[in-house]
Formats: C-alpha cells, sequence, structure tokens
C-alpha cells in the first residue's frame, strides 16, 4: 500500500486517498464523497475516483458497496 499522502481534486477541492481503509471514518467519509460527486457528473471526481479504484482493490469493494447501496435508495418509495 502507498504510504505517500495521496491526493485528487473534485468541486470540493482536494480529497486525499491515502490512509488506513475502510475502517477509517475519513476514508470512508473521503469514498462516499467521490461517488456522490461522480454519480452527480462531477467529471474531475470521477476521473480522480477511477485513479483511486485502479489501484486500491480495498477501495473498489468499498466503492461497490456504496453503488448497491444507493441502487437500492433509488429504488425505494419515496415518502
Amino acid at each position: 500500500m502507498d504510504t505517500e499522502d495521496e491526493r485528487v481534486v473534485g468541486t470540493s477541492g482536494p480529497i486525499s486517498t491515502a490512509g488506513p481503509g475502510p475502517s477509517d471514518p475519513e476514508w470512508l467519509d473521503r469514498l462516499v464523497d467521490m461517488h456522490v460527486l461522480s454519480e452527480n457528473g462531477d467529471a474531475e471526481a470521477a476521473a480522480a475516483a477511477r485513479e483511486w479504484l485502479d489501484r486500491d482493490p480495498e477501495a473498489r469493494r468499498v466503492w461497490g458497496e456504496v453503488q448497491r447501496t444507493c441502487e437500492l435508495l433509488h429504488t425505494q418509495p419515496s415518502g
């Protein structure tokens, strides 16, 4: 695992993708933020997420969980 602090840029500014992984709430927050930005058309966040997921299998696994949760929420009736 890379020990360098790597940063990617989305519309909300630099987002660090280095860190201990999903057990760290900040790591998970960064991943979810990138997912939300990507899903809402932020091309920079989407590109940064692809780079992160390409090099971090754990981030890729958690991203899939977030994606499945979002899909489930979108299928639920509102109200």
